[in-house]
Formats: C-alpha cells, structure tokens, sequence
C-alpha cells in the first residue's frame, strides 16, 4: 500500500479513539497515529534513490512486525508508571503500527516477512504480480491497473470526506 493509505488509515485510527472519548480530538492524536501507521517505512527516507531500492531493503529491522512489537512492548511496560493517557496513546500507536503490515500484506508484488528475521520468506493476501516493477514509472504503471489502487483511491477519499464532518 501506498504512504497516503497508511496515512489515511492512521487517520481513522485516531478518528475512532478521538469519536469514542477515549484520546482528545486533538491534531496531536491524529498525527501521532498516522505517524505510527507510516512508521515501517522510516528506512524509505534514508533511501535516496529509486523506489525499488527500498523495496529491495524491505529486510531492514524496520519493516520486521517483531521489531515493533518489541518496541510496542517496551513503550507499554512504561506506561504503567506514567499517566493513564500515555498507555492509552501507546495503544493507538501500536495498532497504527501493525495497520501498516496488515495493509503491506495487500502488496502485489511483494508482501510482508510477518516472521522476519528469523524467516524472511515474504506473505501476501493476494496473487503477486509476474513483473516486478524496476522503477518509480514501472510502479505505478503495473500498480494502476491492479483493483488494489482503487480500493486505496476509495480508502482515501473516504479520509478526505470525513476530515470535514463534526
């Protein structure tokens, strides 16, 4: 999935702890979650070439889900000594977090490694694609024709619209 689907996800995230009372409807919730939900791909910004350069690195610690629920364990332990709060914003986080490898499992070209390092071998829920994209342009052109890119168009249109309603 693209960054504006796990941002967009991230957004309904928070959306649904601000609507439910439980986080304050405040900008600060809402970026923290689609911070998180972006969170994987943190190696993405280190990367300066092209984007198959960091599809290729999808074996750093950062995309392995077990790096993070390490790190989602240890930010939980802590906030058993901080304010209420913080466990609850801990919580958002986390699910921000594993959001972004569940959508990631919806990759048509390549998937997740759920059990990385130890296994790297990669999952996805749908048939991966014969072609592997080379470059940006080859990306989005093989991306464009697949039903995915219009469930995410649908997903974040979906959170354009609801950003504007009380």
């Amino acid at each position: 999935m693209t960054t504006f689907t796990h941002t967009a996800i991230g957004y309904f995230i928070a959306r649904g702890f601000a609507v439910t009372g439980i986080l304050p409807d405040a900008n600060s919730t809402y970026l923290l979650s689609m911070v998180f939900a972006n969170a994987p791909d943190i190696d993405g910004i280190m990367v300066t070439r092209r984007l198959y350069t960091h599809r290729e690195n999808f074996y750093a610690l950062s995309h392995y889900p077990i790096s993070w629920l390490i790190f989602s364990i240890a930010a939980f332990s802590i906030s058993f000594y901080q304010p209420p709060i913080f466990g609850q914003y801990v919580i958002m986080a986390a699910i921000a977090l594993f959001s972004h490898f569940l959508l990631d499992s919806f990759d048509i070209f390549d998937g997740i490694a759920w059990l990385g390092p130890f296994i790297k071998r990669k999952f996805s829920f749908v048939t991966l694609s014969l072609s592997h994209p080379l470059t940006n342009t080859d990306w989005g052109m093989l991306y464009r024709k697949h039903w995915l890119f219009y469930v995410e168009c649908v997903i974040c249109i979906l959170a354009f619209g609801t950003a504007f309603v009380t």
